[in-house]
């Protein structure tokens, strides 16, 4: 009898362990490689150009822009511009500005920067 409350919690460890585990993601399993960014990239190239041109003229009001999360500083017109350029890309993009340096950041996933 002990054997099999042993054997079950056991299991249900590294069943919860496990889904924990892809959950977390420490080894970036579900980031898109190198070649897939680029290919968006060389596919999309007038939109992303278009993109940074308009995240370094709205640095100053957020550093983070994405389809799904546009902030309330940008008027009307501008969310929805930025909205019809993320329409253009792959789904899930984010792109970030980091202000004292005006670096644009591209990434798939909203987790993209841990």
């Amino acid at each position: 009898m002990i054997r099999k409350i042993v054997a079950v919690a056991l299991l249900v460890v590294c069943l919860v362990g496990g889904a924990l585990f892809l959950i977390v993601d420490p080894f970036y399993m579900r980031v898109p490689k190198d070649a897939d960014m680029l290919r968006s990239f060389q596919a999309h190239i007038a939109a992303f150009e278009k993109l940074r041109d308009m995240v370094i003229e709205d640095g100053n009001v957020t550093a983070k822009f994405s389809a799904t999360a546009l902030n309330a500083g940008l008027s009307r017109a501008r969310r929805d511009e930025y909205g019809s350029l993320f329409a253009q890309l792959p789904t899930g993009m984010v792109v970030a500005s980091h202000i004292s340096n005006r670096r644009d950041l591209f990434s798939r996933q909203e987790v993209f920067c841990r």
